[in-house]
């Protein structure tokens, strides 16, 4: 009976698809940061825990205050599309932080940015070197450079470089 179970917690692990690491997941909760409680984004979304959006994501079920580790889950889970994203628009290799990085900026910017992306199209040419650079180009929103991109940004580059 052991055995069953074991084969089937492998088998969802493969279905799942690759899950970003712990520095990953760390970047992303650093720049996110924790809401026990809802709040309006940057762009007056209502938000909660890790930069959880109940725009894309209903929060119907959700009864803050949300503890940190509950945060966590929810973020992880809203990590399942963007992690699948940056899987399926790269067919090559990517390293655990170089997936990282390109989770956290997929999660940070949406999907559609990462598959127009200059870093996408810079790894698809195996121009690892300019995929790592082209991360900076993305810290511009509505004609403004954004202090906080731009750190961020940084800060997905040396993981991605790491």
């Amino acid at each position: 009976m052991q055995k069953i179970v074991l084969v089937i917690v492998a088998m969802v692990g493969l279905a799942a698809g690759r899950n970003i690491n712990w520095n990953g997941l760390n970047l992303i909760k650093g720049f996110e940061g924790y809401r026990a409680n809802y709040y309006l984004d940057q762009i007056g979304q209502k938000t909660i825990g890790y930069g959880h959006c109940c725009v894309y994501h209903p929060c119907d079920q959700l009864r803050p205050p949300l503890s940190e580790a509950q945060a966590t889950q929810l973020l992880q889970a809203d990590l399942g599309e963007f992690q699948n994203c940056v899987e399926n628009s790269f067919p090559g290799k990517l390293s655990d932080n170089q997936f990282a990085a390109a989770t956290s900026f997929a999660f940070n910017m949406g999907c559609g940015a990462w598959t127009g992306s200059h870093i996408l199209s810079n790894l698809r040419a195996n121009n690892w070197a300019a995929a790592a650079n082209a991360f900076n180009e993305y810290t511009w929103m509505g004609g403004h450079q954004i202090a906080g991109l731009v750190v961020r940004r940084q800060k997905e580059a040396q993981l991605f470089r790491s």
